[in-house]
């Protein structure tokens, strides 16, 4: 199918549309010469552009009803494998392709995955050069230039799991993002609690690691770096996604790092 304009019509929660979000531009570079636009709701518009100084490229359904587009949910998938761009004038072209995601996470079946990491880090990397200037200043505080910053991110329950791993001060400065209201503490783990999930994503981006259990946040903070993601879930997390996990002792890892992996599991 030859088309001029590929449309993702975002679905979910904010998160959920900020994550459709990347891949759909991570799509589209197979198709450069495509315009991206967006089917957004109005919250998460509100949200992106708060923190994000980037063009949305946002569109309405009452802008495309009028035009030659295509809609199809059941075949969406199979049609997204054969896109191609379209130049020049012909009545044989499809002015939007409308995709709507059944999965935060997708890509083309003609992309490996070494490529699909590659096309996220490139779009987060711009992302990061746009954040606006008065976002970072208050976070800078919690991260230390001459150790590792690992963030904590985890469900409570496993507080006790996080907090021994936790031991190598002079080496790692340790900021979590989860118990900054429980009694359990050490002297040397900061706590730091940010509600709000796209500056909780934007503090993730500037750790060097993550140790916790798996949460989609973290997850689309580390491919910005190859940043390791350490779950420490009782029973190892089972998720699927497009980044490829490795289990270490029992436990579940992306981006493995074998150096940060003998300091914490060792």
């Amino acid at each position: 199918m030859r088309i001029r304009n590929f449309v993702v019509k975002t679905t979910g929660s904010i998160f959920d549309e900020f994550r459709q979000l990347i891949c759909g531009h991570v799509v589209r570079s197979k198709f450069p010469k495509v315009d991206l636009k967006f089917i957004t709701s109005q919250a998460f518009k509100s949200e992106f552009t708060e923190y994000f100084n980037l063009p949305l490229n946002t569109i309405e359904i009452s802008d495309i009803v009028s035009t030659k587009y295509h809609y199809d949910p059941k075949n969406q998938d199979t049609l997204l494998n054969n896109l191609v761009a379209f130049e020049g004038e012909s009545d044989d072209c499809i002015e939007y392709f409308i995709y709507e995601p059944t999965a935060n996470e997708f890509k083309r079946a003609d992309m490996n995955i070494f490529a699909f990491i590659k096309e996220k880090k490139k779009f987060l990397s711009e992302l990061k050069e746009n954040i606006h200037d008065y976002v970072t200043p208050q976070l800078t505080m919690l991260f230390e230039d001459r150790k590792i910053n690992v963030g904590l991110l985890y469900d409570t329950e496993l507080t006790t799991e996080v907090y021994s791993q936790c031991n190598k001060p002079d080496i790692f400065n340790y900021v979590d993002f989860t118990s900054a209201n429980t009694i359990e503490s050490k002297p040397y783990i900061n706590k730091y609690s940010i509600k709000d999930e796209f500056l909780l994503f934007i503090a993730l981006c500037n750790c060097d690691m993550i140790i916790g259990s798996w949460d989609q946040i973290s997850y689309e903070a580390i491919a910005l770096r190859n940043m390791m993601l350490l779950d420490v879930s009782r029973n190892s997390t089972k998720v699927e996604t497009l980044i490829p996990s490795q289990t270490v002792f029992n436990q579940t890892t992306w981006f493995p790092n074998s150096q940060l992996l003998l300091e914490f599991i060792i």
